[in-house]
């Protein structure tokens, strides 16, 4: 799955210099670490962590799934056309 969180989310390109890209991968960095809390007791699977942009890449169980669809933390949820597993 690869998840997009629903936080604020400026092209690097577009932003006002290094301090202001190094404040939103930390605020990146932080969503995806409350998220990540979030999930912890549902077992996902991290496969990735994106830097740049606040999405996730995991594999989840429909507990996780359901965890993800209802929480506002999360922007959307698609499928990662590589694993397979389904999407809401």
């Amino acid at each position: 799955m690869i998840v997009t969180l629903a936080a604020p989310y400026t092209p690097e390109a577009n932003l006002s210099g290094p301090d202001a890209v190094r404040r939103q991968r930390a605020a990146i960095a932080a969503a995806q670490d409350r998220l990540l809390d979030e999930l912890r007791p549902l077992q996902a699977r991290v496969h990735a962590r994106y830097e740049h942009t606040p999405q996730l890449a995991l594999t989840v169980n429909e507990a996780a799934l359901l965890r993800l669809l209802a929480s506002p933390l999360v922007g959307s949820v698609q499928q990662d056309a590589a694993d397979g597993t389904a999407t809401g």
